[in-house]
């Protein structure tokens, strides 16, 4: 993976003001008529928390895809119910990006995993009846005055998957990742164009008091960038979209995933244009692969991915990668559930969320 290639940038766009909710600011109403862009750091990139120079590029690549087979679970496993509410499945991510934001006023920074395959923004809160290891301190639900627990009897409660009630006399709407707090602060953005701050007053968000899972010591929790009712895209929009389509746009697992069957017929053709000595894949995920040195000795043929109403034409980087030292292997593999486009097949692509109008789109980009 190519240290040039190490982001790509996030954008919402906007069409219509979110009037139940907040008086807008005028940062709010500018990002609402031309969008605003958010920088998505690459977890191996230099400015990630999570860099370890130690590591060979041979090492990193590997290590991602191990991450990425770890998180198909999440796409898998049941949830189910506890007494103190519902188990999430956002157990087991170590996700290929990150994302700031600000939660409170005044603002508390986090460095979470940007999710587009989930949908709660959580962090871990004050005070923690048992949380996994973090090295930057913990969110104060106190020190913000903006911060308001989410009562059971509110409608947002009551529409939350799974939900459950606190069995104290505060009434409080409960999630589970093992639990914590649904409350309502305000959340804000940088701005990767040099724009102002946008603030989104009134958003739902996870305080979470007992946590587990596979994190890194060096994050903070999850933004969900999914399309369920709780994610930082939904909130930002003044109604639901539709459950159409057949694939996960995922900017956390890093290979692009189908059905056997599809799979099948999908590497027998792309193997029959490539003249090159096929060897045995490093790792099980990998299905496809051969002896090459650099990615471009190979002669690999054109893949174009076939959405409703656009075609997304991919380069050589976004179909094979440079696993180790003298391996190339196809970033497309074969999962037995939901078919998944990864984030090797998003690089250099600005991918555009258009909330308004329920779409999104690629264009084309050098992310260096």
């Amino acid at each position: 993976m190519a240290a040039k290639n190490d982001h790509f940038i996030f954008y919402i766009a906007f069409a219509t003001m979110i009037c139940c909710y907040f008086l807008p600011n005028r940062s709010w109403v500018e990002a609402q008529r031309g969008g605003f862009s958010v920088e998505l750091i690459h977890r191996d990139s230099p400015k990630s928390p999570f860099f370890n120079q130690l590591e060979t590029t041979s090492e990193r690549t590997i290590n991602a895809l191990w991450r990425s087979v770890a998180r198909l679970n999440r796409f898998t496993a049941p949830t189910y119910i506890s007494k103190t509410g519902a188990q999430s499945d956002i157990i087991s991510n170590q996700g290929e990006y990150l994302m700031n934001i600000s939660i409170g006023t005044p603002t508390f920074e986090i460095l979470a995993i940007a999710d587009t395959g989930s949908d709660l923004i959580w962090t871990q809160c004050h005070p923690c009846v048992h949380c996994y290891k973090q090295e930057v301190p913990l969110f104060d639900p106190k020190s913000s005055y903006t911060y308001r627990k989410l009562p059971c009897s509110s409608r947002q409660c009551q529409t939350f998957p799974g939900h459950s009630c606190s069995i104290d006399a505060n009434d409080t709407c409960l999630y589970s990742i093992f639990y914590g707090d649904l409350a309502i602060d305000t959340i804000t953005l940088g701005s990767s164009t040099g724009g102002p701050t946008i603030s989104l007053p009134k958003t739902i968000v996870g305080c979470g008091h007992n946590n587990e899972g596979s994190f890194s010591e060096k994050g903070s929790g999850i933004i969900g960038l999914g399309g369920g009712a709780v994610s930082l895209i939904s909130q930002t929009r003044s109604s639901l979209g539709t459950l159409e389509g057949n694939i996960i746009i995922d900017s956390g697992t890093t290979l692009t995933l189908f059905p056997q069957d599809f799979y099948s017929k999908l590497e027998a053709s792309v193997a029959s244009k490539i003249d090159a000595k096929r060897i045995d894949a490093p790792i099980a995920s990998l299905r496809l692969c051969y002896e090459a040195n650099r990615t471009d000795e190979l002669k690999v043929p054109n893949i174009t991915m076939h959405f409703r109403n656009a075609d997304v034409k991919l380069s050589p980087l976004n179909t094979f990668l440079l696993v180790s030292e003298g391996i190339s292997c196809f970033t497309f593999s074969s999962f037995q559930g939901l078919a998944i486009y990864g984030n090797l097949a998003q690089m250099n692509f600005l991918v555009v969320y258009d909330i308004e109008n329920q779409a999104v789109s690629f264009k084309p980009t050098q992310c260096s």
